[in-house]
């Protein structure tokens, strides 16, 4: 079976998030590895978005 780059996006975006809110339950929001992973996680949303727009834009 064939994973689509989008699957994998995906699966990367939903671990980021789940490092980002682990890391957030013992930490402040402010520390340096929540905020290194809240922008990861900014990142791979935007190149999400970029899949979801159409090829004409």
């Amino acid at each position: 079976m064939h994973t689509s780059p989008k699957d994998i996006l995906s699966k990367k975006i939903e671990e980021c998030r789940k490092d980002m809110f682990r890391a957030a339950s013992y930490q402040s929001y402010t520390s340096p590895e929540v905020v290194y992973l809240s922008r990861k996680l900014d990142g791979l949303l935007n190149e999400y978005d970029k899949w979801k727009q159409p090829a004409s834009q």
